[in-house]
């Protein structure tokens, strides 16, 4: 069930600080989570993942996938746990998955999460193998969504999600079903290397996009609200600052909560349990009139 957008901001309006009722990165499956691990090798990809499927009732035919950030967890990182608990209730269901990391020359190192390494592997002669892995893991979870019914989507990032999310827009292939919008939380720049340059990929992108981003975000957010939103290719951008956030939104949940659940009603609304009864009655009956007619 999806609430009207004036109620979900009423809500949002009075909730409480969410502060000390999400536990993040403890890597642990909340209660309603399914583990599932996919493969991205028959996108192109080179690797096995892990991803954590949360289950709307019903079939939803619009599902939401998810990009945690950098260092985080599909299972708990900020701002994914949130959404990922939330968006369920609202008819959505969701898909987290696990994003990969720079691969180092000598494999038996445990791979370096630091940025620079990202940075590394995304210029010119570097490894090159982040971003087309992001790319095969998109399109294998969209795939996966798919044989569980779904007929869109929906990409959702956080922080180094988000530059991936818009990357894989403006230049990965198309999906098995299509990405009817993208949700960006905390999207940053990085003149250094296009791929991790959040306005250079949104001049890339037509789809719907809400930038979510907080008033003491980091500098490489804050700097670049202008280009983001001048860069973007299409026709539908939202941007919205949260007063008081950082860059996480710790406490300031029910507000990104809310912020995302307005903006799904109006591009990939979930219809109400009425409505769609109301639906079949309305098609069957209209199936029988069409039979009972001459022709």
């Amino acid at each position: 069930m999806v609430l009207p957008w004036f109620l979900v901001l009423a809500l949002t309006l009075l909730a409480p600080s969410a502060e000390a009722a999400y536990i993040y990165n403890a890597a642990a499956l909340s209660a309603g989570d399914s583990l599932v691990t996919l493969d991205s090798t028959g996108f192109g990809g080179s690797d096995s993942f892990n991803g954590v499927l949360r289950t709307a009732s019903g079939t939803p035919s619009t599902v939401i996938i998810l990009l945690h950030g950098r260092g985080e967890s599909y299972l708990d990182g900020h701002v994914i746990l949130p959404l990922r608990l939330s968006l369920e209730g609202s008819g959505y269901t969701t898909l987290s998955i696990d994003t990969p990391v720079p691969k180092l020359a000598d494999q038996t190192v445990t791979p370096d999460i630091a940025y620079t390494n990202y940075r590394n592997d995304a210029s010119s002669g570097g490894s090159n193998y982040v971003f087309p892995e992001v790319y095969a893991r998109v399109r294998t979870a969209a795939d996966f969504l798919k044989g569980q019914g779904a007929t869109q989507a929906v990409l959702v990032g956080f922080s180094l999600g988000s530059r991936f999310g818009a990357a894989y827009l403006a230049y990965g292939d198309a999906a098995s079903i299509p990405i009817l919008g993208y949700v960006g939380v905390g999207m940053g720049a990085d003149p250094l290397v296009n791929l991790l340059d959040t306005p250079t990929s949104l001049a890339g992108v037509t789809q719907p996009v809400l930038d979510l981003y907080g008033s003491n975000d980091n500098f490489a957010v804050l700097n670049s609200v202008g280009d983001r939103a001048s860069n973007y290719a299409g026709s539908d951008y939202t941007q919205l600052s949260q007063i008081g956030s950082g860059h996480q939104w710790v406490g300031y949940e029910p507000q990104l909560i809310g912020d995302v659940s307005v903006w799904l009603d109006r591009i990939a609304p979930v219809p109400e349990p009425a409505t769609l009864a109301l639906l079949v009655v309305g098609l069957a009956a209209l199936g029988f009139s069409r039979r009972g007619m001459p022709t």
